[in-house]
């Protein structure tokens, strides 16, 4: 009996040990408490300067149900951050703030296919997350993240910089709506014209007819959400609250902001056309504070693509990085 007890300890010791925390990846730990709930997010900070008074940039994830820091058994890790860190830590402070309901470290292991985190035996994205994965959560919740951020010694609040890509580039629009701290947005891979019912119809559209698609029923789908907008019944797809905060007309949002905005985008992206639509737009208003990057032959996390039509995974230039450059220099510039 004993022994057995004794070997039952080792290995919940050795399961305790094995946990990975974020500070095992070079990062710091931070959380709040926002509407009873534990808000957690990470801090990236060149090595030996956690505590120096930077400006910060907030990445905003996109729509997958991904935690922030994904590893592997070789100790490698998939950070929160597209391009490499780097690119900005002499200048800012990197923080990335975790979805609700989903774990903060995971190994791949755990996750699907697409990467994201789902229940072992239902295979369903958790409740938590559903039911609060809409936009206007997301917006106050950041907002109270700010607030805090901005009580801390080591940030700079003369560029407080909010950055998102594909649906979380409307969460970081609304942001800068909302937010007066905010000094500069960056409008990644996003869709100004009804956002995500726009990027779903037309990847449709574009799909391969031997995968036998069906545009009239998202147009259908729509309809059902538009009657029922605050329905959160997710089952195992995005929830109607989802689908209807995040599928709004965005062009007016983006004239009555005031601070410098970069609306950056690839070419092949699904978006891109309605971002050309919407620069047309800018410049028939006569609107100087957004300025456009678009990348020529660039897919939505601007991979090039080939003539083939695959993307290029092994071009020596990566393309996010050359895209955090560029955000980077607009960020001084402006």
């Amino acid at each position: 009996m004993k022994t057995i007890i004794i070997l039952s300890l080792l290995m919940l010791s050795s399961s305790i040990f094995a946990q990975k925390t974020v500070e095992d990846f070079g990062y710091t730990h931070k959380s709040i408490e926002y509407l009873g709930d534990t808000v957690d997010f990470i801090v990236s900070s060149k090595k030996g300067e956690k505590l120096k008074k930077k400006p910060i940039l907030i990445l905003i994830q996109g729509s997958l149900a991904k935690p922030l820091i994904k590893y592997n058994d070789d100790g490698g890790h998939f950070p929160p951050f597209s391009f490499q860190q780097g690119i900005f830590l002499d200048s800012f402070h990197l923080i990335s703030i975790k979805k609700p309901g989903l774990p903060l470290i995971s190994n791949v292991k755990e996750l699907n296919r697409k990467g994201e985190f789902v229940d072992p035996i239902t295979q369903e994205r958790p409740k938590e997350f559903s039911d609060k994965n809409y936009l206007e959560y997301y917006v106050e919740r950041n907002a109270e993240v700010i607030k805090f951020l901005l009580t801390q010694d080591w940030v700079d609040r003369t560029k407080i910089v909010v950055a998102g890509h594909s649906q979380g580039s409307s969460t970081a629009l609304e942001m800068a709506n909302k937010i007066p701290e905010i000094t500069h947005l960056i409008y990644s891979g996003g869709g100004p014209y009804f956002g995500t019912i726009v990027d779903q119809l037309q990847q449709e559209r574009k799909m391969d007819e031997a995968f036998d698609p069906h545009p009239e029923e998202i147009l259908e789908q729509w309809k059902e959400i538009v009657n029922a907008p605050l329905n959160v019944s997710a089952g195992k797809g995005d929830t109607n609250r989802m689908w209807y905060s995040f599928s709004h007309s965005e062009n007016e949002v983006f004239k009555r902001l005031k601070i410098p905005v970069l609306i950056s985008y690839g070419t092949e992206d699904t978006s891109a056309p309605y971002n050309d639509l919407f620069h047309i737009e800018v410049i028939y208003n006569r609107i100087t504070n957004i300025t456009f990057n678009a990348y020529k032959g660039r897919e939505h996390n601007y991979f090039k693509v080939k003539e083939n039509g695959e993307l290029d995974y092994e071009e020596k230039e990566f393309g996010w990085d050359r895209v955090g450059k560029d955000w980077l220099s607009w960020i001084m510039e402006n």
